[in-house]
């Protein structure tokens, strides 16, 4: 699991637990950011791809076995 991964899950439990310090708790925002923009651009890649070839995002997310990012757990 990569290092950004491994983070987002420690702090995620963290706050679980309430146990966030103010510091954790901005770091944690900045990876879901960090997070929810590579996804976005994950998504805008198999968009355009599914232009190119002519199909639909399901079709190539299938061709593709894309599988989602798993963070957590």
């Amino acid at each position: 699991m990569p290092t950004i991964q491994k983070r987002y899950a420690i702090l995620f439990k963290k706050r679980q637990k309430e146990t966030l310090t103010d510091t954790d708790y901005e770091e944690l925002i900045a990876l879901t950011s960090y997070i929810e923009n590579h996804n976005a651009q994950r998504l805008s890649y198999v968009i355009e791809l599914s232009q190119i070839r002519n199909t639909t995002v399901d079709d190539v997310i299938a061709n593709l076995e894309l599988k989602p990012t798993k963070i957590i757990g």
